[in-house]
């Protein structure tokens, strides 16, 4: 009998090869955090941001004089809908479109700008189906997550598109000991307010900003003999490890605090345990006392 020269694939390996290739083919969860949409200055977007019809957006910046800041402007429809004066010397640095939670359908533009001896901030706008904006600039400080620097990394994958995003915050909770770092601070807009959400733990980032240019090299550098902890607790089992143990900070965890009076300022200091990794290999935790005279590190990082 003569053969065919068209051969039938059998069903179920035809079936799992079809699977395969759905799977493979499908697009990224969309659990995963997602990146915003860098906006251009003066550049006009067509986009749906409140769920309704697409929208004509575009940004632009005034500036009011030579003491003051920039003024940032947000054209719909080629309509005035929301102006902003930043501080003294404050200059608009990015803004990014972002979805930041996917089920309310809007989609938010975020402002960071800059001010007053390099701080930076952020800001955050929805257009509703009322045409009116809602501006999210002050902060809800009852978490007691502020600092003079903040900013969202939208080129980033900050948004969770479940109503969380990070921002980096530059050293909340200050030691002595420590010095200064940077943090994922995790965000919501709550009540008209920008409120940052508590955390057993924070996630360091940005590091190198502070190494190598203050050690020398890409480690942090202990400029004593101190204990590694195995969990973040005086109580836990360690090692001990001698001055010169070279490390990159992971993680900080709040142990407790310490107020003092200092020219008649009232400050709160923050006993903090810092997870490390070291040169060697190993990881644990690093506790740094609020307030000491004792050197902790070679280098105390500061702000600058």
């Amino acid at each position: 009998m003569k053969k065919s020269k068209y051969q039938l694939i059998p069903v179920l390996p035809a079936l799992l090869l079809l699977l395969a290739l759905a799977l493979f083919l499908q697009p990224a969860s969309v659990q995963a955090a997602k990146k915003g949409k860098l906006l251009k200055k003066n550049k006009t977007y067509k986009v749906d941001i409140n769920g309704g019809k697409k929208e004509k957006i575009r940004y632009t910046t005034r500036k009011i004089n030579e003491y003051y800041g920039e003024e940032f402007q947000l054209y719909i429809n080629k309509k005035l809908v929301y102006s902003y004066e930043l501080p003294s010397y404050g200059k608009v640095n990015n803004v990014y479109l972002a979805d930041i939670k996917k089920s309310d359908r809007y989609k938010e533009i975020v402002v960071n700008f800059s001010g007053d001896f390099s701080d930076w901030y952020f800001f955050v706008l929805r257009y509703g189906k009322n045409k009116k904006v809602t501006a999210f600039v002050d902060q809800d400080t009852s978490g007691a997550l502020t600092s003079g620097r903040m900013s969202v990394p939208g080129n980033k994958k900050v948004f969770s598109g479940k109503g969380k995003f990070y921002a980096i915050v530059e050293t909340p909770f200050y030691s002595n000991t420590f010095g200064c770092y940077y943090i994922k601070a995790p965000v919501k807009l709550s009540g008209g307010k920008i409120k940052f959400v508590k955390s057993s733990s924070y996630t360091l980032t940005n590091v190198t900003d502070y190494t190598p240019g203050l050690f020398g090299e890409k480690y942090y550098i202990t400029a004593k003999s101190m204990k590694l902890y195995k969990k973040a607790s005086l109580d836990a089992s360690y090692t001990e490890r001698a001055a010169g143990l070279r490390f990159t900070p992971k993680k900080i965890k709040i142990a407790g605090t310490q107020k003092k009076t200092d020219d008649g300022y009232d400050w709160e200091r923050y006993h903090l345990f810092v997870q490390v990794k070291t040169k060697d290999g190993k990881t644990g935790w690093l506790y740094f006392p609020a307030e000491s005279t004792e050197k902790y590190l070679t280098i105390v990082p500061q702000w600058g």
